[in-house]
């Protein structure tokens, strides 16, 4: 998998904001979580996922999150 770009810069906390402005919305205040603790129980998902998608299988949990 590659991540393409055109090399312009953005901060996902900076375009939250504009995103809900355009729906008439305001931004909710920033969620803090931890990506490992996120991910500890998804592993059923991903498989499922690389199976239906054709993915090339990856052991996310041999990957460091933190």
């Amino acid at each position: 998998m590659f991540n393409i770009t055109n090399g312009d810069l953005f901060r996902l906390n900076e375009l939250w904001p504009k995103i809900a402005n355009y729906f008439g919305l305001g931004p909710a205040p920033p969620l803090q979580m931890s990506l490992d603790i996120v991910m500890m129980n998804k592993e059923q998902l991903w498989n499922k996922m690389v199976e239906d998608l054709r993915l090339a299988l990856v052991n996310a949990m041999i990957i460091p999150y933190t």
